[in-house]
């Protein structure tokens, strides 16, 4: 006998498979996925549109966040407010997860 759903029991896809990664990443400590899933959320909604986390350093005691941004005008913003995103960032984890971060553009 084939199942049926209603509308009411199906969920956006994007809810599901944000819920998966967070379970996986408390798992395993996934600091990583928590920042790329939660990036809007942490970024706040002036700069997310126009940036992107694409990778997290832990070298010689500095800790760094590599950031994409799609644009100079969004990069030279960013940089400007550097210490902000830092502060954002580590409020976020809770502790300090990064030090300081590093603008690409691309």
């Amino acid at each position: 006998m084939q199942r049926r759903y209603s509308v009411s029991t199906l969920r956006p896809l994007d809810n599901i498979l944000r819920n998966i990664c967070n379970k996986f990443a408390d798992k395993f400590g996934g600091d990583r996925i928590k920042l790329i899933n939660d990036w809007n959320i942490i970024i706040g909604s002036e700069f997310a549109p126009f940036t992107y986390p694409i990778k997290l350093n832990f070298e010689d005691k500095k800790k760094l966040l590599t950031i994409g941004a799609s644009n100079s005008s969004a990069a030279t913003m960013l940089s400007l407010t550097q210490g902000l995103v830092v502060e954002r960032v580590n409020s976020y984890f809770g502790f300090k997860l990064i030090d300081q971060i590093k603008i690409v553009i691309k």
